[in-house]
């Protein structure tokens, strides 16, 4: 059986490749990947979370509810559909530091495409602001200069 870790970082990677892969079709910023991926690896370790409480908190409230072979099984087929659960279960050695490894690259990663991509945001923002700015001070040239028609017409008064 792999550890949590390996689970983990399972879901955090097809969680990172679904998103970027929504976020380079729909042209979306990818801003939100950290808590995305973050969710994906909570989705991924939520089938060893029975065999957690059962074997790690027995003596917590609700851990024989919680803790139940039928929930675990059922919650096993729910993880086989999106992140190989039983595949990483039949692992012949344990992938802990692996796991651990990947986690942080993975959040690396997250985060400076995150902060990429908040710049990318902000220097479009600034751009139109100046654009804005330059299009406001030549309206405004435009109009305080007095005209020729509008001062002799004062000027004959």
């Amino acid at each position: 059986m792999a550890w949590t870790s390996m689970h983990f970082a399972t879901g955090m990677a097809g969680s990172a490749l679904l998103t970027s892969t929504a976020c380079l079709l729909f042209k979306r910023s990818p801003k939100y990947l950290p808590l995305i991926i973050t969710a994906g690896g909570l989705f991924a370790i939520t089938p060893d979370l029975p065999r957690i409480w059962r074997e790690d908190f027995p003596s917590l409230p609700l851990a024989s509810i919680l803790g139940e072979k039928s929930l675990e099984q059922s919650l096993h087929n729910i993880g086989d559909l999106f992140f190989l659960h039983a595949t990483l279960d039949r692992q012949p050695h344990e992938y802990a530091l692996h796991g651990l490894a990947l986690i942080v690259i993975l959040y690396l990663a997250a985060s400076i495409v995150s902060l990429l991509a908040h710049r990318h945001e902000r220097n479009k923002l600034c751009k139109q602001i100046q654009k804005l700015e330059h299009h406001s001070a030549h309206i405004h040239n435009q109009f305080a200069k007095p005209d020729n028609r509008t001062s002799s017409a004062t000027n004959n008064r």
